[in-house]
């Protein structure tokens, strides 16, 4: 089974003081060696997302994200202008009601292309689209 890995897993993975960074810790070990897709946007909006957080956040998220291609099981899609004008479309599709962010969009679109079911997640916008969430 694969997974696709949103940026609240990786945030409360690398940050300790995160409320459910127990709960990031006991689902990496229950995905194990499983596939894990996550993607240069999601990538993105972790760093924005930690510059808040303070420097050993910052540091932490650096050290991380520089150590995820060596990692066999996990895939990070780059980014490609083609996604990108995807998630826009997506985006205004579904502007008139709901409230997913572009990251959201561009994440459903990779899951879909990929085949992917199950987000690790604690963002309710992915099950709106139809896939689970291992919360």
């Amino acid at each position: 089974m694969a997974y696709f890995a949103d940026t609240w897993f990786w945030a409360a993975l690398i940050n300790k003081k995160d409320p459910e960074h127990s709960t990031a810790i006991a689902l990496n070990r229950k995905m194990g060696t499983s596939r894990i897709v996550t993607s240069q946007f999601v990538i993105i909006e972790l760093f924005g997302f930690c510059c808040k957080l303070g420097e050993d956040v910052r540091i932490a998220c650096c050290k991380f994200v520089k150590g995820l291609n060596s990692l066999p099981n996990i895939s990070v899609v780059p980014y490609s202008d083609q996604q990108y004008d995807e998630a826009i479309q997506l985006y205004e599709k579904v502007s008139n009601d709901k409230q997913w962010s572009l990251v959201d969009c561009a994440s459903f679109l990779i899951m879909e292309k990929e085949k992917i079911t199950v987000a690790v997640t604690g963002d309710k916008h992915f099950t709106e689209r139809g896939f689970t969430r291992l919360t």
